[in-house]
């Protein structure tokens, strides 16, 4: 069973460095404990840098390429760069995914075309972040066929792909997105326009990247498979030892990241917080 995690670096603020780097090596420590389980990394120069401390089974230093402009707008595309390079059946977990019961691996066993995280429509939506991002893409040219007012989407805080159509058009579908969206001198006037309104703010991948995923899925019949299914998505989480800190809560949740790790695997704690650059950007959380 292979996890891979991404860190493209390009879209990270400094104050955010710190939490990242403890929430990957805590996601990582909870991968190691799955009997049989490898993750591997891809990343760029500075993200190796920053997370060489963790016991990786491969560091792929592979992302240093990538248009670092696309980092303003597009911040899962390093996630997707690294997908395509993935083998069929590898399992993508964000860094601030943390499966806390071994059991969860069972999930991932290449009988269905792929296994998200959980469903996202108007019972799980908190703002105005979907239709204010909608209104974005509104302004230039998507990939055939897709609709940009499509009312669900996909989490996609893990993600297995077993079918390789479906990765192909995903993917395809993904990078032409971005391209379109990048090459329209106005996009930063769009969404600064759209963040005015409403609430939520512009999150272009949350099209991109979730909401184009389940109209593939949906009209092509893909059998999918969810973590988290059930009407209390929260609740479920809790009882079967998923956790995802989602949008600031990845960040507000340092210290007790840091003190799990510290429980979990001391070693780890260790090499980290010995780290010279981890030091220098922890001190400016404070």
């Amino acid at each position: 069973m292979r996890f891979f995690h991404t860190l493209w670096t390009a879209p990270l603020k400094p104050e955010h460095i710190a939490p990242t780097v403890a929430n990957f090596t805590l996601s990582a420590t909870f991968i190691k404990n799955i009997p049989g389980a490898e993750i591997v990394l891809h990343t760029d120069d500075f993200g190796y840098r920053l997370l060489n401390h963790i016991k990786y089974d491969k560091i792929y230093v592979d992302l240093n390429a990538i248009d670092t402009n696309i980092g303003n707008y597009f911040w899962a595309y390093g996630k997707l760069f690294a997908t395509k390079k993935e083998p069929i059946g590898s399992i993508h977990i964000d860094g601030d995914v943390f499966l806390q019961n071994i059991q969860l691996s069972k999930a991932f066993d290449g009988t269905v075309d792929i296994v998200v995280q959980s469903t996202e429509d108007d019972s799980t939506k908190k703002d105005d972040c979907y239709l204010l991002t909608q209104n974005v893409y509104e302004h230039f040219e998507v990939p055939s066929k897709m609709d940009i007012r499509w009312p669900y989407a996909y989490n996609c805080g893990v993600v297995q792909i077993n079918n390789q159509e479906l990765k192909k058009t995903y993917l395809n579908t993904y990078f032409k997105a971005v391209k379109n969206g990048i090459k329209d001198g106005d996009l930063p006037n769009y969404i600064i326009y759209e963040n005015l309104k409403g609430s939520g703010k512009v999150i272009m991948d949350i099209v991109a990247e979730q909401q184009f995923l389940h109209q593939i899925c949906t009209e092509n019949d893909y059998k999918v498979r969810r973590i988290l299914y059930k009407d209390d998505l929260n609740i479920q989480a809790n009882e079967i030892g998923y956790c995802h800190l989602c949008g600031p809560e990845k960040y507000n949740q340092f210290e007790i990241v840091n003190q799990t790790l510290h429980n979990m695997n001391y070693e780890q704690y260790y090499l980290m917080h010995g780290k010279d650059l981890f030091i220098q950007y922890e001190k400016r959380m404070k």
